[in-house]
C-alpha cells in the first residue's frame, strides 16, 4: 500500500509593513484627502514577505519531490478623494530549490500534486516568470459601504484567498459590501475572472474550475 509521508515546514513567515514617512503607523483608513495629489501623498503602502519549504517522502520505488520557495507582495491604496480610492498591488516568487517538478512518476505515470502548488500549478517547468498584478481597482465609499471594480481580493466563505501556498486567489469583477443597517452586511457582485492560487494568469470563470483535483 502506498505510504505518503508529507513533511510541510513553514521555515520564514513575516509580515513587513511598509508606511511613507509622515504617515504614523495605525491601522485606521486613511483620511479623506482635499485633492488629487494629496490622495497618493496620504496613501498607504503595506508588504509581506514569505518563504515555504515541502518535501514528500514516498514509500520506495516512488518518487520523492522537495521545493522551497521565497516571495512576497507589494500592496498601495490611495486616501479616499471624494469616496474615490484607488489601489494596485502584485505578487512575486522565486523557486530558489526543487526537484524536477515536471517529472512523471516512473511507477505511476502521476505528476507532482503538492510541492507544484508553490509555484504554478499550470506551467511545472516555469521557474522564473512568477509574478502576477493581483490587485488593481477603483472603489467607490459612502458612509460604511462600499464598491470596487477591477481585480481584487476577495474574501467570502464562498470566494475566499484559500492562501495555502505562496500565491492566494485573486479575482476581477464588481463587488460591493452594505453595511448601513445594523449588525447587517450585504455583499454581492459579478465576476469575471479568477486567478486561482498558485497560478500566474487569469481565467474565465468556466475556465478556472478544474484546475485541482477534487475529492
Amino acid at each position: 500500500m502506498k505510504r505518503t509521508i508529507l513533511l510541510l515546514a513553514g521555515v520564514l513567515q513575516a509580515a513587513v509593513l511598509f508606511a511613507q514617512t509622515a504617515q504614523s503607523a495605525t491601522t485606521e483608513p486613511n483620511p479623506p484627502a482635499t485633492n488629487l495629489l494629496e490622495a497618493f501623498e496620504h496613501g498607504h503602502f503595506h508588504g509581506h514577505f514569505r518563504t515555504y519549504f515541502m518535501a514528500t517522502d514516498n514509500a520506495r520505488d516512488l518518487s520523492d519531490y522537495y521545493a522551497l520557495a521565497a516571495g512576497g507582495g507589494l500592496h498601495f491604496s490611495t486616501a479616499p478623494w471624494h469616496g474615490f480610492s484607488f489601489g494596485v498591488g502584485g505578487l512575486f516568487n522565486y523557486n530558489l530549490a526543487s526537484s524536477d517538478l515536471a517529472a512523471r512518476d516512473s511507477l505511476t505515470g502521476a505528476v507532482n500534486r503538492y510541492e507544484i502548488g508553490l509555484f504554478d500549478v499550470e506551467d511545472p517547468e516555469n521557474r522564473n516568470d512568477l509574478d502576477r498584478i493581483e490587485e488593481l481597482w477603483l472603489r467607490y465609499q459612502w458612509k460604511k459601504s462600499h464598491i470596487t471594480v477591477g481585480q481584487q481580493s476577495i474574501q467570502t466563505p464562498f470566494v475566499n484567498y484559500q492562501d495555502g501556498r505562496m500565491r492566494p486567489t485573486a479575482e476581477a469583477g464588481v463587488w460591493a459590501e452594505i453595511k448601513e443597517i445594523k449588525n447587517t452586511k450585504i455583499e454581492g457582485g459579478w465576476l469575471w475572472k479568477i486567478s486561482p492560487r498558485s497560478t500566474v494568469d487569469w481565467y474565465g470563470i468556466g475556465e478556472s474550475i478544474g484546475l485541482y483535483p477534487r475529492g
